[in-house]
């Protein structure tokens, strides 16, 4: 009695990720309209402004995708081996940079920048880069750019003894076949470069030929679609970024797409929405980001020679972030982050007001009185507007 097959590979359509064009065309349409918002705004800046863009995009890049994965990097360590590749004027300091943070770097511009074709001996050197530190003595040792030779590969989930399977990957004689045939859709697919970068993601992650790495090494597989088929220039925005935020959802499309059971019409559809939809969420946060550093570039310009000192500098830094911008300042924050008695931080929030660098708010007024930074009015032609009349 043959028993019933529960993972895609088991499927003879393995191999070919049929969709529903109709289903995904909204999704496709909606992320080219922010694409082209993104590169508008990213017209606007200077070279010097998109490197920095480009430094913390690839930092949080690498730091999210590791973080999907259980691993948690320094910031400092990652941003100090991105800015030795992309920025040329930084006061990072580079003695910060690691050599498992040199590797994972270079893994990431290798897939962003370089569009040569896509082979097995380029995987393996991906693959080397995220074990550049080799693995601790309490880890099980892996083998580290080679494909398994063994056939019970699962992803596993819950306590230790009490461990479900929620996926087992195809057997080791099925994977040179596979990778060869991804490696020759990527190479010569002609499919749109969102559906083509969700299929590549999902077909490397299914197959699942490594020991460890294999999730990383999906995600650079999609970057490196992304940024080859759409002739990207710039990193500005984070597909881990988007999907740490929402890791459960992530694994939970992963299962319900390599799980027959769940995904009986052997369909891919939702995973392709979903993936491009996340995509999306990069970008917009992106956009959202770079439109808060035009702001910020704009409030300098207003106030550069107000003659501010150097608490008062110290104090509208750490405000003026996207992060830190909707907290409230009081005389009580000022004085901890300033080291300074409440004379002197009153007096140096009252002359924050009278420049306009900060404004009372009105609900709070009163003995608790906080206070807002005052970010210059945005421009009256609105993104929207700009990216429509550059399509015009």
């Amino acid at each position: 009695m043959k028993l019933p097959i529960k993972w895609i590979w088991e499927d003879e359509r393995y191999g070919n990720f049929p969709y529903d064009l109709d289903r995904v065309e909204d999704a496709l349409r909606d992320i080219a309209y922010t694409k082209g918002q993104l590169d508008v705004l990213l017209s606007f800046l200077d070279q010097d402004t998109i490197d920095s863009i480009e430094v913390n995009n690839i930092t949080k890049e690498i730091m999210d995708s590791s973080k999907i994965e259980g691993e948690y990097l320094r910031r400092e360590s990652v941003r100090a081996s991105v800015a030795k590749v992309v920025q040329a004027k930084s006061d990072v300091k580079h003695s910060d940079a690691t050599r498992q943070t040199d590797a994972l770097v270079e893994l990431l511009i290798d897939s962003r920048l370089n569009q040569e074709a896509l082979t097995v001996e380029r995987l393996h050197s991906w693959h080397n880069a995220l074990f550049a530190h080799g693995r601790g003595e309490a880890v099980k040792p892996i083998e580290i750019a080679k494909f398994r030779t063994y056939d019970d590969m699962r992803v596993k989930e819950g306590a230790i003894g009490a461990e479900v399977t929620k996926y087992l990957a195809p057997p080791e004689k099925m994977l040179q076949e596979q990778i060869d045939a991804l490696l020759d859709y990527i190479g010569t697919s002609t499919q749109n470069p969102y559906v083509k970068s969700a299929i590549a993601h999902l077909w490397f992650v299914s197959i699942h030929p490594y020991d460890d790495g294999n999730g990383r090494i999906s995600r650079a597989i999609a970057d490196y679609v992304l940024s080859t088929d759409s002739k990207e220039m710039y990193k500005a925005y984070s597909i881990s970024s988007a999907i740490v935020a929402q890791r459960d959802a992530y694994y939970e499309m992963l299962d319900h797409t390599t799980n027959l059971h769940k995904n009986r019409d052997f369909n891919f559809t939702h995973w392709i929405n979903w993936h491009t939809r996340t995509l999306q969420k990069a970008m917009e946060k992106s956009i959202e980001n770079i439109q808060f550093i035009i702001e910020k570039t704009k409030f300098w310009d207003k106030h550069r020679m107000d003659g501010l000192n150097q608490r008062q500098i110290e104090v509208i830094e750490h405000f003026i972030t996207p992060e830190n911008y909707e907290k409230h300042i009081t005389t009580k924050i000022y004085m901890e982050m300033t080291k300074t008695p409440k004379t002197t931080a009153i007096r140096d929030i009252k002359s924050l007001v009278g420049l306009g660098c900060i404004e009372n708010i009105k609900a709070l007024e009163g003995r608790n009185t906080a206070y807002k930074l005052v970010l210059p009015k945005e421009s009256s032609m609105s993104l929207k507007q700009r990216y429509d009349a550059s399509v015009e």
